[in-house]
Order: C-alpha cells, then sequence, then structure tokens
C-alpha cells in the first residue's frame, strides 16, 4: 500500500510538471516570455532536476532580456535619454534578481549602451546643480549609480564630490535662513548632515518649543457608574492616544487638563408577555382501503382432441386471470397541530455611556461630547416540556465591560480626531503663500506633525526648494516631519 501512494503521488508530480511545461512551451511560442518563465519556475519547483525546464528558463530569460537590450537601444537612439536610463535600470535589476549573467555579447552591449548615456546622466546632475538642487543631484546619482560602477570609484567620486559640495554651500544659506524656526531647523540639521556629516549645526535648534506641548494628561473624572477598574481603561485607552498625537512631546514639563462628566448607565426592564407554543401531535385512525386482488375464472371452450388418430372437437375448461378490489382496513397517523399558552418575561436592556466634557490647551479649550446606548432584547421562561417540544430559555443579553471596552474604542477615535483638528485650527489654517522659503517650510513642517495637512502645499514647497517630492527626501534624508 505505502509503495502504491509513493508511485502515486510521483505521477501526480509528473502530470502537474507536465502541464506546466505545456503552458510554458505554449507561451514560449505565442512570444510572451514573462509568463512562459513563470510557468518554467513552477515546473522547477516540482522537480528541480527537470533539465527541460532548466533550459526553457534560461531561454525565456535570454528572450527577455534580449528584447529589453533592444529596446534600450531603440530609447537612446529616439533620443528618449530618460526613458533609456529607466530601461538601463530595470535590466540591471532583472539580472540581479535572476542572477542572469549578460554574457560576452550581451555585457558588451549592455556596457556600450550605458557609456553612450552617461553624458546625459551627468547632463542631469549638473543641471540639478545648476538649479540649486543638490538634493536631486544626489537622488539621481544614488538611483542610477548602480549602472556606472564600472568606471571605478574615482570618476563617481569626482561627480559625488561636486554635489556634496554644491549641497554643503545650499546647508550654509538653510542655515542662515533658519533663525528661531524650530521646524525649520530641524529639517536643515538632516540636510546639512546628509552632505557632511561634520558640518557645524550647533547654531540650529534641535528640540521642539516645550511651550507648544504637553508631557502627559491631567484627569478630572467624574462619570457616575464607573467603576475603578473601568476607569482606568478609558485613561489608559487616551492616553495612548495622547502620545500618538501631536501635542505629545516627552521633553516639555507641562500638563494638558482633560474634564470628564457623564455616566454610565445598565439597566433592565421586565415584563410578563403572554405567548403561545405551537406544536404537533399524532393522531391515529382507520381508513378504508380498496386493495387490488387477482383471481382464477373457470371458462369453457371448443378445443380440438386426438385420441388415436382420432380428433373430434370438445368442451374443455381453461382458467383466465380477472383482476378485483377488496375493501382493507389501513392504519393511518395524521398530524395536527396544537398550541400551548404560557407567560414569559420580556427583558429589554439598555446600556448608555454618556460623556461631556473639554480638553483645555493653551489657547482654546476643545469640547468633548459623546453618547452611545444600546438595547438588548431578550425572552426568558423557565417551562420544561420536552413532550410538545419547549425547553426553558434565557435572554441573550449584552456585557457591560465588553460593550463599554467597544465604546471606548469609537471614543478614542473621537478623541484622536479632536487633537489632530485642534492643530489643525492652530497651526495649519491661514497659511501665508508670501512668506520666504524657510519661513513657509517652517509652518508647512509644523502643520504636517498634525497630520495629512496641506499636502498639496508641503509637495509644492518641496518641488519647488528642493526639486524632488516628500518621499523621494525622506528616501535620502530619513523622516523629517517631527
Amino acid at each position: 500500500m505505502y509503495h502504491l501512494l509513493k508511485l502515486f503521488c510521483l505521477l501526480l508530480i509528473l502530470s502537474s510538471c507536465a502541464s506546466y511545461q505545456d503552458k510554458a512551451e505554449k507561451s514560449m511560442k505565442a512570444g510572451n516570455f514573462f509568463k512562459a518563465r513563470k510557468y518554467w519556475v513552477l515546473a522547477l519547483k516540482k522537480d528541480p532536476d527537470d533539465a527541460k525546464a532548466l533550459e526553457g528558463k534560461e531561454l525565456s530569460e535570454k528572450k527577455i532580456i534580449g528584447k529589453n537590450l533592444i529596446s534600450l537601444r531603440s530609447l537612446r537612439i529616439s533620443g528618449q535619454m530618460k526613458k533609456a536610463l529607466s530601461k538601463a535600470l530595470y535590466l540591471k535589476k532583472l539580472t540581479n534578481s535572476w542572477d542572469h549573467l549578460l554574457g560576452i555579447h550581451g555585457g558588451n552591449f549592455f556596457k556600450n549602451e550605458l557609456k553612450k548615456l552617461l553624458p546625459f546622466f551627468q547632463e542631469e546632475i549638473n543641471e540639478s546643480l545648476t538649479k540649486g538642487y543638490p538634493l536631486k543631484g544626489r537622488f539621481y546619482f544614488k538611483l542610477y549609480k548602480p549602472l556606472f560602477e564600472f568606471y571605478g570609484p574615482e570618476k563617481l567620486g569626482k561627480i559625488n564630490l561636486k554635489i556634496k559640495d554644491v549641497g554643503k554651500n545650499k546647508c550654509d544659506d538653510f542655515i542662515k535662513n533658519s533663525h528661531d524656526l524650530v521646524y525649520f531647523s530641524l529639517f536643515a540639521s538632516k540636510f546639512c548632515l546628509h552632505f557632511d556629516p561634520d558640518t557645524n549645526i550647533s547654531s540650529l535648534p534641535h528640540e521642539l518649543d516645550k511651550d507648544e506641548f504637553y508631557k502627559s494628561l491631567d484627569w478630572g473624572l467624574k462619570i457616575k457608574g464607573l467603576s475603578k477598574s473601568l476607569e482606568g481603561n478609558l485613561v489608559k485607552k487616551l492616553t495612548q492616544v495622547f502620545y500618538e498625537g501631536p501635542f505629545y512631546y516627552s521633553k516639555s514639563t507641562k500638563f494638558l487638563k482633560i474634564n470628564l462628566v457623564g455616566k454610565l448607565m445598565e439597566k433592565k426592564n421586565v415584563s410578563p408577555v403572554q405567548k403561545v407554543h405551537q406544536y404537533e401531535v399524532d393522531i391515529p385512525y382507520n381508513e378504508v382501503v380498496k386493495e387490488l386482488k387477482w383471481k382464477n375464472v373457470p371458462f369453457e371452450k371448443e378445443e380440438k382432441v386426438c385420441v388415436q388418430n382420432v380428433c373430434k372437437n370438445q368442451k374443455v375448461v381453461r382458467y383466465k386471470k380477472q383482476s378485483y378490489y377488496e375493501p382493507v382496513v389501513q392504519k393511518k397517523i395524521r398530524k395536527e397541530k396544537r398550541y400551548f399558552n404560557y407567560q414569559a418575561n420580556q427583558i429589554d436592556q439598555v446600556m448608555e455611556l454618556d460623556l461631556t466634557g473639554e480638553v483645555i490647551f493653551n489657547q482654546s479649550n476643545g469640547a468633548i461630547s459623546f453618547t452611545q446606548r444600546k438595547v438588548f432584547k431578550g425572552l426568558e421562561h423557565n417551562f420544561n416540556l420536552p413532550d410538545i417540544g419547549l425547553s426553558p430559555r434565557r435572554a441573550k443579553l449584552g456585557q457591560i465591560k465588553n460593550w463599554y471596552g467597544s465604546k471606548l474604542k469609537t471614543l478614542s477615535i473621537n478623541i484622536r480626531k479632536l487633537f489632530k483638528q485642534k492643530w489643525k485650527s492652530l497651526y495649519c489654517d491661514g497659511q501665508d503663500i508670501s512668506l520666504n522659503m524657510a519661513s513657509l517650510g517652517d509652518k508647512l513642517f509644523r502643520c504636517r506633525r498634525g497630520g495629512p495637512f496641506l499636502l498639496k502645499e508641503i509637495e509644492k514647497w518641496h518641488q519647488t526648494y528642493l526639486g524632488l517630492n516628500s518621499r523621494q527626501t525622506e528616501s535620502l534624508l530619513g523622516s523629517y516631519f517631527y
């Protein structure tokens, strides 16, 4: 039995391999080499030593690479240099991920194309530096550097040094314009250290303004019906929201006051109700039915009878089958509905959490108004009459602790929104677009701390003064939205 099972599994693997190979070959004939490679890879997962699949995978990769090499040359010849560079980078990543060598001819072809793209690569970086965008030059250099590493570190080092020099000059401008702009200064610090880790940034502020923030929450709670345990859950949940919000700063010495009054209530109303239980009973009865039966009926007929060669006609008796119906008494059972009247208790359970209060900020207060109510309905009785299918029933009601926990999640969402909206009203509304680069950047970075506000303005600032979008900038400097 074990050997038969082993043979079956082997046949199953071979059949699936054959299926993948068939699909791969069809894809190859259709010129869909990526799809073909996918099926060759699947076949190899089933059988890593499959010579045909190994050969097919290698051939499909050669076809894909060859097609992209031709596309690279066509893009370069047509003057689409940026697309050609992107194609070259794609090819590089493709061959690296497949661990596929280009071979002598393919390698030489690719290298010659890259040599012809180098001047454009340098021009793009020089143009960025001329416009005062050293970070864009660094981004461009870092992105396409792997393509030109065959030139060696000296040539690429000169390009990088030029980017670094312009970046250091830009850094000096940022430092001069920083003044008391805390958020812009924190960004400038990252910018400067990116181009030169030894930059002297001691003149720049390295901490946020403590007066804008709070270290912890100061609670004023007067909530009726709230146990110490449930009150602790509320404090823990909302404190976590505060720590994740824009107003928290560990180095601050201030406390943010939160006052909450209200009640947590659970009330049950029990009222008797008359219910009717319907069931069925079996009623036996007799019924006369006609039952089909058969009997033999005699009849006479003349037949030719021969005795000792003497034949004559004579009458003989024969029988034939004849049906008839006979009344028969049968015992049967019919279903009849019955009704049982009984009294049950209708239970209405009401849970309510009603909170009002405020968060007291320096400048103004944030109002809190939160009301949640839930009614659970259920029926209860103690009748246990299994003969008629009536069993005791308990109402499925809510648990106050579980319901309260779910409402805390909703409250947390509301408080998180309150913090964000308060920050937005303080630092995001009424932006003055006539501000200079540093002042505008400081206001936008401060605003961004509170959430995804003024995203278009932030992106415009990055493109205008850095030549990159915010995501590209963060890929180089790390996060700088404090």
